[in-house]
């Protein structure tokens, strides 16, 4: 049996308002990263695949940030939604801003040996 966990986030208006000095990027990394450890502990064929959140892949968040190896050892793949086709409407392309600021995020994640879903 094989048990495969996709992460998504999304926002709630109940929400407490950020906070400038939390990281809320290094945060999540951590989250992730917990579970985990936790669910191939379980089960060693569990598959942890975030959707969306590609520059968690990052230590800064940004593509100049460099690989954050550790959440990426704690991954199996990515899964990047809407990259070319339906960011803002079905059946449409995405804006090209969209598609130039995460491909290089998407790049460097292959280049790290990660699967990419898209």
């Amino acid at each position: 049996m094989m048990l495969t966990l996709l992460v998504s986030a999304c926002s709630d208006d109940g929400e407490e308002p950020p906070q400038p000095d939390r990281n809320y990027k290094k945060e999540m990394r951590s989250f992730v990263q917990d579970i985990s450890a936790w669910a191939k502990n379980l089960h060693p064929g569990f598959l942890v695949i975030p959707q969306n959140g590609i520059q968690l892949t990052t230590t800064t968040g940004d593509i100049k940030g460099g690989p954050d190896l550790n959440y990426l050892g704690a991954i199996d793949a990515v899964a990047q939604e809407d990259l070319y086709y339906g960011y803002n409407n079905d059946d449409e392309k995405s804006p090209r801003n969209i598609v130039a600021e995460l491909e290089p995020f998407l790049d460097q994640a292959h280049y790290n040996e990660e699967v990419i879903l898209v």
